[in-house]
């Protein structure tokens, strides 16, 4: 289970591929996660609380610029 809630790796490089981004990149903001549980206004409401720090990542690392990808958004 991963208990690490900062960064692993610098502001400049993909923590997926581990490549620099470079001009053009279109990358994603990956969130961290503190904890998790109930909400303590609304206990029945169950929830993430996320750290302030986050990590970068393409947004699909073998076509880092999507210019041959067709975006799909959602879950």
């Amino acid at each position: 289970m991963a208990q690490n809630v900062y960064p692993r790796g610098n502001g400049d490089t993909c923590i997926r591929c581990k490549r620099k981004f470079e001009r053009g990149n279109r990358v994603q903001i990956v969130h961290i996660v503190m904890r998790t549980g109930p909400s303590l206004v609304n206990p029945r409401e169950i929830g993430a609380w996320l750290s302030e720090e986050f990590e970068l990542q393409h947004a699909d690392c073998a076509d880092t610029s999507l210019d041959g990808t067709i975006i799909v958004g959602g879950v």
